[in-house]
């Protein structure tokens, strides 16, 4: 048989390859769906990656951990130690699974783990109702590579739980704006009143979806839904009064929060706003598609907006009625609006971007479409560049774990330890089932550094051996650490980690101080 013929029923080679061809780039390049299918996955590979990657608890999970870990059921209504603040429901949660898995690094994570998947899985069902197929595979694309969300997907904190937050309460609003049932709107209902004790600036989000649902209402005078916006808001201010009169109040008192924080609020001079929102909204952005990026992606965002603002007033008023509220705490001095507490705008600003980015395209010639294809890609790229940074070298680790197994297997009679302020939190969580023996450990509760740092140290050089523990240290303190142990000690070992180092010290001579002295020392952690 002939492999091709000059007649018109047989094929040519080179016809059947372009058919061939043709065929694939129908099944492969033309099927949105099974592009967001692949952009589902390495959000979900990505964020495996960083939750199984067995690395310690940094300072503020420790914080967070030691509340959750050391205190009852009840005891986590009270103000939190440490100047933590956190949703009393996310609390209870990884209550629940430590007490019913044991407590471990994966047990304490695994909530915003979980949330985190929920979350992206979410934004692609909400990404295919309100973007065009191939924007809302763009933006899930964003999602899944967002350096913020990857980051924290994986950590004893709810800022990923925040963002999964924002989403399901954006699907919720969006049901109940196709279909307006009533099952629609008890969703919404419980939906909100559940999501302020997950989501402390979920309240935001709830006075956006009021708002829009509010502002539709009276542009299409439609007395009958009156009744339906109120019992909402109603509903929800009704969840919010009582998780504020038993859990959240505390907060708003915290005067170290409130001072740590006070860069981060709006400021009340019109001389400083133009700059607080240019700086910060490049943060958002940053935090959203990686610093490269960061501005690029925030004019498409800015462009976005404007397009759905023609196109879905809806969802626009949304945005600006949750924005706006956001402005209006942090102006108030209630909530910052900068770093990891805005991860909750992360899917309704890759919304924007995506949205934007697509009209570009759509505006661009086809002789200008590789104008529109670098600049999704530069934002893509930077999102991805960030995201394997974060998976190949976490940029909050503080292995301090493998540091205090060297104390313990070179361990002799007298040694003392120091520990430094930034290495305390670890410390205690990671000394819980196998604590030092009392006496032996000193902590600092403020830096060391000035007169008391050398008198402390004084105190200390009786002992045949001193260790000295630090992690999220700065770098005066090991200045000050290096600059007295080279005029009294001699150096014998240094180890170090990723955030973390510990050295061991022979004194050149002991002190006179007594070991009665030593007990009445203010700087004793004493027994454990």
């Amino acid at each position: 048989m002939m492999l091709y013929s000059n007649k018109n029923n047989l094929t040519s080679p080179k016809l059947w390859i372009s058919r061939q061809a043709q065929r694939w780039e129908m099944m492969v390049f033309r099927q949105p769906g099974l592009w967001m299918i692949l952009c589902l996955l390495l959000g979900v590979i990505l964020r495996v990656i960083v939750y199984i990657s067995d690395r310690c608890l940094w300072i503020d999970e420790c914080m967070l951990a030691l509340n959750i870990v050391t205190r009852s059921w009840s005891g986590l209504l009270e103000p939190l130690d440490w100047n933590q603040g956190a949703p009393l429901g996310y609390l209870l949660a990884v209550k629940g699974i430590t007490q019913w898995v044991g407590v471990s690094e994966w047990s304490l994570r695994s909530v915003a783990f979980f949330c985190s998947l929920a979350g992206l899985v979410g934004f692609g069902v909400l990404s295919r109702r309100l973007l065009p197929p191939w924007a809302a595979v763009w933006a899930v694309a964003l999602y899944a590579v967002s350096p913020g969300l990857v980051s924290y997907s994986a950590e004893c904190k709810q800022y990923a739980c925040d963002a999964a937050t924002t989403v399901g309460l954006l699907v919720l609003w969006d049901y109940l704006h196709r279909k307006g049932s009533f099952w629609s709107l008890a969703s919404m209902v419980l939906g909100g009143m559940v999501a302020i004790w997950f989501s402390h600036p979920a309240m935001f989000v709830l006075v956006g979806i009021g708002g829009s649902l509010l502002m539709q209402t009276l542009s299409q005078k439609q007395t009958r839904r009156y009744w339906s916006v109120a019992l909402l808001g109603l509903s929800w201010l009704l969840s919010f009064g009582v998780l504020y009169s038993i859990h959240l109040s505390y907060l708003v008192r915290n005067d170290y929060l409130q001072k740590y924080w006070q860069e981060h609020f709006l400021p009340g001079t019109s001389l400083n706003l133009a700059g607080w929102l240019w700086d910060h909204g490049l943060g958002w952005c940053a935090i959203s598609v990686g610093r490269s990026g960061a501005l690029l992606g925030g004019a498409l965002a800015i462009w976005g907006g404007i397009v759905l603002w023609r196109e879905q007033r809806a969802w626009a008023t949304l945005v600006l009625a949750l924005l706006g509220a956001a402005l209006f705490a942090s102006a108030l001095r209630r909530y910052p609006l900068a770093g990891r507490l805005v991860l909750f705008l992360n899917p309704i600003l890759i919304l924007m971007i995506a949205r934007g980015g697509w009209s570009l395209w759509n505006l661009c010639s086809p002789r200008a479409w590789g104008v529109a294809a670098f600049g999704v890609l530069v934002v893509l790229s930077s999102g991805v560049s960030e995201c394997l940074r974060e998976c190949r070298r976490p940029c909050r680790s503080e292995e301090i774990r493998p540091l205090l197994d060297v104390v313990r297997q070179q361990w002799q009679q007298g040694d003392k330890v120091l520990v430094l302020r930034g290495a305390l939190p670890a410390f205690l969580f990671y000394t819980q089932e196998e604590p030092f023996p009392p006496g032996v450990v000193w902590a600092n509760s403020e830096r060391f550094v000035g007169s008391e740092a050398w008198e402390q140290w004084q105190r200390l050089c009786n002992s045949p051996r001193l260790w000295v523990l630090a992690s999220h240290y700065r770098p005066e303190e090991e200045a000050v650490i290096t600059a007295i142990a080279e005029a009294t000690t001699q150096l014998v070992g240094a180890w170090s980690q990723q955030g973390a180092w510990l050295r061991c010290y022979v004194p050149h001579r002991k002190t006179q101080e007594s070991s009665t002295n030593m007990k009445e020392s203010p700087f004793r952690l004493g027994d454990q």
